[in-house]
This record gives structure tokens, sequence and C-alpha cells, in this order.
């Protein structure tokens, strides 16, 4: 759904925040693969101690780079598209200014 919802709202962006979408969704498939590696750890012949030490520790670096790299991916996006929005709102501005002035 997460991935869908990501293609569909890329469509109405500009360049840049195409980009920072599509690394997003990279990200999205990146942290979420990371999880069934980890659950597979113990099928590659690590014992049960082990196993179970480097499945918590997978888990929780799986975890930290999901919510630091969506926060950070979250804060790019919102920032491009603020700076975006200035620019928009400035060229606004001029262009009134260019028709009052032409009045």
């Amino acid at each position: 759904m997460l991935w869908s919802e990501l293609g569909r709202a890329t469509e109405h962006q500009s360049e840049r925040v195409r980009v920072l979408f599509r690394n997003t969704r990279l990200l999205l498939l990146a942290t979420w693969g990371f999880y069934p590696i980890v659950y597979m750890l113990p099928m590659f012949g690590i014992t049960s101690a082990s196993a179970a030490v480097s499945i918590q520790v997978g888990y929780s670096i799986a975890d930290v780079l999901a919510k630091c790299g969506y926060g950070l991916m979250i804060y790019a996006i919102a920032r491009a598209k603020s700076e975006e929005d200035r620019e928009a709102a400035g060229e606004s501005i001029q262009q009134r200014a260019a028709m009052a002035a032409a009045d």
C-alpha cells in the first residue's frame, strides 16, 4: 500500500521531489527487505544463542535505518516542497508588481 501511494504521490511533483520520493521508495524496499533476511539467520547454521542475538541486532539495525532514514527523507521532501512554494510565491509577487507597474 505504501509503495503504491508513494508512487501516486510522485505523479504531481517537480523533478527534484520525484527523485526524493523515488529514493524513499528504495529505502522502503531495502529496510523492509532486511527483516526476512535477519529472520532466516538461524537457517544459515547460526546456533541458538548466537541466532537470538543476531536476530535482535539485525532487527535493531533495520529499525534504526528505517526510522532515521524515513525521517530524513520526509524532512528533505518537506524542505524541497517549501522552497518550491517560496519560489512560486516570489514569482507571483513579482508578476503582480509588474502588472501593477504596467497599469
